[in-house]
């Protein structure tokens, strides 16, 4: 699935997400596996186990 596609439909379910390019900072993590963008997800010590959980269960959902 195209990033741009995950990232929509997170958005869409209110989880805040971010197609991230090969870029500057990004490029020399992405260039290696070859890929020429990925989502990016940000998780931090504010987040409650029912944003996680969400954001679990929304991911477990697309791969399907």
């Amino acid at each position: 699935m195209a990033s741009a596609d995950v990232v929509e439909q997170l958005n869409q379910q209110g989880i805040r997400t971010h197609v991230r390019k090969d870029d500057h900072y990004s490029g020399n993590v992405l260039i290696p596996l070859g890929l020429s963008d990925c989502v990016r997800i940000s998780l931090c010590h504010y987040n409650t186990e029912q944003e996680v959980s969400k954001l679990l269960s929304a991911l477990r959902e697309l791969g399907r």
